[in-house]
């Protein structure tokens, strides 16, 4: 009789270490899980706000083209004759963005951009955690789509969280404000400007601006070679700008961390080979003798903001970086 008890004593006690067990990795689960999410959030929301600052939401028709084929085997692409094909025929598809509400910019951006964001949001994730990578995502996929009613570009992530009970998936939508037109210009062929878009260099979208103070700097390599828009005489060029008058930028540590994130990609550049537009260009980091980040700020830029800009001279030069900050024009779109 006693050995039944002892018996059923220890078997009642297996089965209530089993449940506690059980009930723990669950509760530790839903808080991993419950973290996890909220860090995600806000990793993807400091994303979107940073891409609707500072990322071009504009593309032509010929990078969508030197996208597509870059994305290619390189044993695809060197077949000239494959290359030749693939860009006619993504050139014809380019004709049906128009009658399909922006279907394929969608589809540009998605393989444009999606890279891009992932890294960012991981880069963003481990800030907010801390510098750790615990709990972060083996797996994030973003997707975009267009709603033009409310000029916005939706952001989808889906991501994988590994747990003891197995993999779960979890879903976050944001979006990204855009101004303007999004559109996919066709035949490469860029919107003619107005007198008065010419003489406000400011109040253009963020992708027609830039496109101008490149040029205006010598801009020499097509839009969508990495990192650079000039080599000149082993000196990579880089040009950026910044309306130092938005309120976004009254945050000093933001304004620090997008220059110091621009400084950092070029001083990490160290060449491409790529195939745009069915040409091949190549720049390997044995040509790279200097790099320059031309930065171009208002005339009326905040003094405290443009002090500060001027001042990342130290840190762009520690870095192996020549920063130049140049004056151009006035901004009156947030004033």
């Amino acid at each position: 009789m006693r050995r039944h008890k002892r018996g059923s004593i220890t078997i009642e006690t297996a089965i209530a270490f089993t449940i506690t067990i059980v009930f723990l990795a669950s509760v530790l689960t839903a808080a991993s899980l419950l973290r996890t999410d909220i860090l995600m959030q806000r990793a993807v929301r400091r994303t979107c706000e940073d891409f609707s600052i500072f990322t071009p939401l504009s593309i032509t028709a010929t990078d969508t083209v030197s996208t597509l084929v870059n994305a290619l085997p390189d044993e695809v692409l060197e077949d000239q004759e494959n290359v030749s094909n693939i860009t006619n025929i993504s050139t014809y598809i380019a004709g049906a963005d128009v009658a399909t509400g922006g279907a394929l910019t969608s589809a540009v951006l998605d393989v444009a951009l999606s890279t891009k964001f992932q890294n960012d949001i991981a880069t963003e994730y481990v800030e907010y955690n801390g510098g750790s990578e615990m709990f972060l995502p083996e797996y994030i996929d973003v997707d975009f789509s267009i709603d033009m009613s409310r000029q916005i570009l939706v952001v989808y992530v889906t991501y994988r969280v590994d747990t003891m009970v197995g993999p779960v998936y979890m879903n976050i939508c944001d979006g990204i404000p855009f101004y303007g037109d999004l559109e996919l210009f066709l035949n490469g062929e860029e919107q003619e400007e107005s007198e008065d878009e010419e003489d406000d260099i400011w109040g253009m979208n963020n992708f027609e601006r830039g496109q101008r103070f490149i040029e205006m700097n010598g801009g020499s390599l097509p839009k969508t070679f990495p990192v650079i828009n000039a080599f000149d005489n082993g000196t990579a060029i880089s040009v950026s700008s910044i309306d130092l008058t938005s309120d976004y930028y009254s945050d000093s540590r933001r304004l620090e961390r997008r220059i110091e994130s621009d400084i950092d990609e070029l001083a990490s550049f160290d060449g491409a080979d790529v195939n745009i537009d069915g040409q091949n260009y190549s720049i390997s980091g044995d040509e790279i003798y200097q790099r320059r980040y031309i930065l171009v700020i208002p005339e009326n830029s905040p003094e405290d903001r443009a002090e500060l800009v001027r001042n990342m001279s130290e840190y762009a030069s520690e870095r192996g970086v020549e920063l130049c900050v140049e004056e151009y024009g006035e901004s009156h779109s947030y004033i």
